[in-house]
C-alpha cells in the first residue's frame, strides 16, 4: 500500500517548477525552441509561460545575431534562488521527496553573481523564512498544549 501524496507531491511538475526550469534554461540566453525542448513544453504552453515571465520582468528579449534570444533577468535569478531555497527547506523537513539525486545539492555554479541589492533581498527572504519556521514551531506548541488541555477535561 502506497502512502497518499501530499499537496506538494503531485504527479508531474507544478507551475513554479516549470517556471524555474524555463528561467534556468534561459540563464545564458536561449531561443524559444531551445527552451521548449529543454523544459518539455509544447509551443502553446511555453508561450503562455513566456508572457507571464516577461510581464513579471523575470525574463527579457534580447536581439543577438538577428535572432530573438530570451534571457533570465536579475529578478529571474532571484526567483530561481528563492525557489531552490524553499525546495531544499521542504526536502530537509520531509515535506517534499527528492525526485532525482541531483536535486539534493543545490547547483549554484550556473547562477550568475548577484549585485549588492540582490544579495540584500536574498538575505531578507532568508530572514522571513526563519521567522516562518519559528511561527510554525510556536503554532505546533500551542496546538499540542490545546490538545493536552482538551484531554484533561
Amino acid at each position: 500500500m502506497t502512502a497518499r501524496p501530499t499537496i506538494l507531491q503531485k504527479r508531474g511538475r507544478d507551475r513554479l517548477k516549470i517556471i524555474c526550469e524555463i528561467l534556468e534554461a534561459a540563464l545564458d540566453g536561449a531561443l524559444r525552441t531551445q527552451i521548449m525542448y529543454k523544459v518539455g513544453l509544447n509551443f502553446a504552453n511555453l508561450n503562455s509561460y513566456l508572457i507571464l515571465l516577461k510581464e513579471r520582468k523575470l525574463l527579457e528579449d534580447k536581439k543577438e545575431n538577428g535572432n530573438l534570444v530570451l534571457k533570465t533577468t536579475k529578478r529571474g535569478v532571484l526567483f530561481i534562488q528563492a525557489y531552490r531555497s524553499v525546495r531544499q527547506l521542504f526536502i530537509a523537513e520531509g515535506i517534499l521527496k527528492v525526485e532525482k539525486p541531483s536535486e539534493q545539492v543545490i547547483e549554484t555554479q550556473s547562477i550568475p553573481t548577484l549585485d549588492k541589492e540582490a544579495l540584500l533581498i536574498r538575505d531578507r527572504i532568508d530572514q522571513i523564512t526563519l521567522r516562518l519556521i519559528n511561527v510554525e514551531k510556536k503554532i505546533d506548541k500551542i496546538y499540542a498544549e490545546l490538545k493536552k488541555n482538551t484531554r484533561t477535561r
